[in-house]
């Protein structure tokens, strides 16, 4: 007896997204092409409390993102001397921009980190978040991009977290 004719095999395709169309009505689409789109299932259910949580979060770490970047190059030109003084000094000897410096810094790691925990964050965690996520003194332009791509992958946790809400950010 031969074998019964199957249908030809393909490659596994792109995952698929159930979404709003134009039209008003659920239809699936490849998830890469979802992107901004209304998600059908689930639509009309109100936001959950932690993805109003995960919103604020994301607004507030994304807001001290914008905040670093309009002070970064001022940063960067300082001699070693000054941007050293900056990380050790206490506010009250700082500059008007290394104060809004270290403030946005620590608002973006408490965005960061108090969504997981909800709790203050101590000191020695701070320094090792800024180690991590803003340039320190002496680093390498690579060492600085590094650390701006590592806050905007962190600000896409954020952002992925506040789910049918991350439409909703501050402009």
């Amino acid at each position: 007896v031969p074998p019964l004719p199957r249908e030809p095999r393909t490659p596994a395709s792109e995952p698929m997204e159930n979404v709003i169309g134009p039209d008003g009505k659920p239809i699936l689409v490849p998830r890469s092409q979802s992107g901004g789109m209304t998600r059908a299932s689930g639509a009309n259910k109100p936001a959950s409390g932690l993805e109003k949580r995960a919103l604020n979060f994301f607004n507030r770490a994304r807001q001290a993102d914008t905040d670093l970047e309009s002070m970064e190059a001022e940063i960067q030109q300082m001699g070693l001397g000054s941007q050293t003084a900056m990380a050790v000094l206490p506010n009250f000897l700082q500059s008007e921009t290394g104060q809004q410096y270290t403030q946005a810094q620590r608002a973006f790691t408490e965005a960061r980190l108090r969504k997981d925990s909800g709790a203050a964050i101590p000191e020695q965690e701070m320094e090792r978040q800024r180690r991590i996520y803003f340039p320190q003194p002496g680093d390498s332009p690579e060492a600085l991009a590094a650390k701006k791509a590592a806050r905007a992958r962190a600000i896409a946790g954020l952002e992925q977290s506040s789910g049918k809400l991350r439409d909703q950010t501050i402009a």
